[in-house]
């Protein structure tokens, strides 16, 4: 491999290679703000929750990450294609809920911000990376449901995602039209 060209990473909880590390592997660095929160990649996720149940990992860090995920009420499960999404709720004062795919900065910088307010400690890359993996998991064995971009039909019903900040919709009928915010997912959002 050319030495200027970077590897693949395996999921999007990753950091590229930083001169400001300093030497050190991006996954012995902690993850504070957005200049440092995982990228976006479209690479599968690479299995690594196997490692979080050997005796010599960091099982207790990555299983308090995962744990924080499940009592903040994350739902993973996978769309009609198969990839992982993330049903996350947001803080107030604009409460709402996202469908964020698991691989995204997004969704990682959501997962950053509750392990931090829970814990008080910032995670390891590495302890992300692992917590969204185990998520990963969740995630091919839950239900799968079908997520649209920016139209969807149920039933009688037609659903038009307004894009606005509070992710609401437009439900529309043969009797009405209302504006609603999305109970269930049903539509999610990609960085262009």
């Amino acid at each position: 491999m050319d030495e200027n060209k970077k590897a693949p990473s395996s999921n999007g909880c990753e950091k590229n290679a930083d001169p400001q590390l300093n030497g050190k592997q991006p996954s012995d660095t902690y993850v504070d703000d957005v200049s440092q929160a995982p990228a976006k990649d479209d690479s599968a996720i690479e299995p690594t929750a196997q490692r979080a149940f050997e005796p010599d990992s960091k099982k207790p860090a990555v299983k308090q990450i995962y744990d924080i995920a499940r009592e903040e009420h994350i739902r993973c499960f996978r769309d009609q294609h198969g990839e992982a999404f993330a049903w996350v709720p947001t803080d107030p004062p604009q409460q709402h809920w996202e469908c964020l795919p698991l691989k995204s900065r997004a969704f990682c910088l959501r997962l950053l911000q509750l392990t931090k307010r829970n814990n008080k400690r910032r995670p390891r890359l590495k302890e992300l990376r692992e917590a969204v993996s185990l998520l990963a998991i969740d995630a091919t064995l839950a239900e799968t449901k079908e997520i649209n971009t920016r139209m969807a039909r149920e039933g009688d019903d037609l659903f038009i995602d307004l894009v606005d900040e509070t992710w609401r919709m437009v439900r529309i009928n043969a009797w009405r039209w209302e504006v609603v915010p999305q109970t269930e997912p049903r539509f999610t959002r990609y960085s262009h």
